[in-house]
């Protein structure tokens, strides 16, 4: 897919902004500061499927009256996004010329308009939009999914576990790792029951007399030291790639960013990366 017109309004250190995109290679270029990485973070917030935590630091000049809109017209659309029953109704046309046409031509690739809007509650809010229907039509994070936005960022670690919503994660092959987790904590703590470190065992004994001076009756004779699983089961991140006996997000960055790009790659079924 490729993007073919963007918009930013009110968003961090951007009052406005209209872009038409042209080519498929796009280098931004400027000094620090510039809102280069901003644009880069508003591409991924409008087609983003995960939970965005946005702050009023996130509106332009910290004004939350007005409200942060980004918006982005998307070309060489899948078929789950173009068919009737999804968002076929929604299409625009997009003219030989570089031209928006809100309804569809002869001759036009058809695209579609997705629309991120968050005012002072800081509850996003995607749809889908036109001129035919202003108020626009909700568009679900598994349709944002589909679009196949991947970026490699400062947080390339990420990518390189099966945490709930990276791309490893969304493998057609891949079940969900928090019932692995569940299981692994299981069995953790039942191996380190059989086998808790005496200098532990003394530690939760003490704790068990100190709370007994302040009136708290344990249930069983003693405390005791136990691992809790819910604190395993809870990390999805902690199931990661390995190269051997090494993690391969203890590897250089060079490697790390090499390699999520690649897993990103592989998982997008021919589509291009935006």
């Amino acid at each position: 897919m490729q993007i073919k017109y963007l918009s930013i309004s009110n968003f961090r250190g951007i009052k406005q902004l209209e872009w038409k995109l042209d080519g498929n290679f796009i280098c931004l270029i400027g000094p620090g500061d510039s809102t280069k990485t901003t644009i880069l973070d508003a591409i991924e917030y409008v087609m983003s499927s995960r939970f965005l935590r946005i702050y009023d630091t996130d509106f332009y000049n910290c004004d939350v009256n007005h409200s942060i809109e980004i918006t982005a017209t998307i070309g060489q659309l899948p078929p789950k996004i173009t068919a009737l029953d999804s968002f076929g109704y929604q299409l625009r046309g997009w003219t030989p010329e570089g031209e928006l046409r809100d309804e569809p031509q002869e001759g036009d690739e058809h695209v579609l308009t997705i629309k991120l809007t968050v005012d002072k509650t800081l509850e996003p809010q995607w749809s889908v939009v036109n001129d035919r229907v202003p108020d626009g039509v909700s568009i679900s994070s598994g349709f944002r999914e589909s679009i196949g936005v991947c970026r490699i960022s400062d947080n390339v670690n990420f990518e390189l576990g099966w945490a709930r919503g990276s791309t490893l994660a969304q493998g057609i092959h891949t079940r969900s790792a928090m019932p692995i987790l569940a299981e692994v904590g299981r069995k953790a703590r039942s191996a380190f029951l059989e086998d808790s470190v005496d200098e532990l065992v003394e530690s939760a004994k003490s704790a068990t007399e100190a709370a007994k001076d302040f009136g708290v009756i344990p249930g069983s004779s003693d405390y005791a030291p136990g691992l809790d699983a819910a604190a395993i089961s809870s990390r999805a991140g902690a199931i990661t790639l390995y190269d051997g006996c090494i993690p391969i997000r203890q590897f250089g960055l060079g490697t790390r960013r090499l390699v999520a790009t690649a897993i990103q790659r592989s998982a997008i079924d021919g589509k291009a990366i935006l």
